[in-house]
């Protein structure tokens, strides 16, 4: 699923960005990019633009760019627009293939004793599942906040059911 949808989030929509990673899709996120420069990016790397701004997706449009009008006020709410749009009702979040939501590199499985000076004492020992982003160096674990995003996916995979 993720595999063949690639995206690039518009500077208004760097959170929604991060989620989609976390999704495990692949999306570029740059707030310094101007419209042209974006609109041409897109276009090259066939991604789908995501963009809270009409008139860019008016130009996307009419250039015919695949992209998305992103109106909707949560996340979680974009999220289910998105894979509507996109007719994807079967998604599931799988951790596996979850990308860095920093800066969208591959997460790998990290070996415990190459972190003790990358993360805290107490989460070293409270945790055995640790993955890390080799461009960026960031360090994730299934945590609380690992939780919460599993019970968003759930919520997720619940309404697209139901829609």
């Amino acid at each position: 699923m993720t595999e063949n949808i690639t995206f690039f989030a518009d500077g208004m929509l760097g959170s929604l960005a991060r989620k989609l990673r976390i999704w495990g899709f692949n999306v570029l996120y740059d707030t310094t990019t101007d419209d042209q420069l974006l609109l041409d990016l897109v276009r090259k790397e066939k991604r789908v633009l995501l963009t809270a701004d009409r008139d860019l997706f008016g130009i996307a449009k009419k250039r015919g760019i695949n992209s998305i009008l992103v109106q909707e006020n949560t996340d979680e709410d974009r999220l289910i627009a998105i894979f509507t749009e996109l007719q994807m009702e079967e998604v599931q979040l799988d951790h596996a293939k979850s990308r860095c939501p920093k800066c969208n590199g591959y997460l790998v499985a990290a070996n415990r004793q190459d972190l003790p000076k990358k993360v805290p004492h107490g989460i070293l020992n409270s945790h055995q599942e640790f993955y890390s982003c080799s461009p960026c160096d960031k360090v994730y674990w299934l945590g609380s906040h690992w939780n919460r995003i599993l019970k968003q996916a759930k919520n997720i995979e619940e309404r697209l059911k139901r829609d």
